[in-house]
């Protein structure tokens, strides 16, 4: 049986910065810019979204942020594709900005 190697100095395998992917995003996989949030202490359970950052003079800011959580949607799944939509929709308001 030939074993095989990876070679991780391709260009292929490192990510870059403002990626689109074209997998599908899943419930496991979130799209890029969402990120789960669970911290029990706080009682706080859900997703959180981030888009189109800007500079500021405190630093990289995201323009528009939004949070999503679980007992609001009536569970994680639901979170995450109100999460998902939020994005979506958000994605195709600022293209049409930028092309006008």
């Amino acid at each position: 049986m030939a074993s095989r190697t990876t070679s991780r100095s391709s260009g292929a395998s490192k990510r870059s910065r403002g990626r689109t992917t074209s997998a599908k995003a899943t419930l496991q996989r979130p799209s890029s810019g969402i990120s789960r949030i669970d911290q029990p202490s706080r009682r706080t359970h859900g997703y959180f979204v981030r888009l189109d950052y800007r500079k500021t003079s405190a630093g990289y800011r995201p323009r528009l942020t939004a949070f999503f959580g679980d007992a609001s949607h009536g569970g994680r799944k639901a979170a995450w594709q109100a999460a998902e939509s939020w994005l979506a929709k958000q994605r195709r308001s600022l293209k049409k900005k930028s092309a006008a």
